[in-house]
């Protein structure tokens, strides 16, 4: 599977829920394009754990992760275990 291919199973999940979910497509559109460039377009590459790509993204970015790249960043893990698991 693809990064590519991972974004949109978590669009299609935040398009499921009754959230305001502007804020969070943004942080997903700013997290995507540092995953691709740090550990390339394979979702197998990511790490294992998801702290470590939050650590990671927080030394990019300088600062701590907001709510929002912190939900998408745990929302990714989330459909990539389940794409795993099934």
């Amino acid at each position: 599977m693809t990064i590519e291919q991972l974004k949109t199973l978590v669009e299609e999940e935040l398009n499921s829920r009754n959230l305001k979910s502007k804020v969070r497509f943004s942080a997903l559109n700013k997290v995507v394009p540092f995953i691709k460039k740090q550990y390339g377009v394979d979702a197998s590459s990511l790490p294992a754990s998801k702290d470590e790509l939050k650590g990671a993204y927080e030394k990019y970015k300088g600062k701590i992760l907001n709510s929002a790249e912190s939900s998408v960043i745990n929302e990714l893990y989330n459909q990539l275990g389940h794409v795993c698991s099934h």
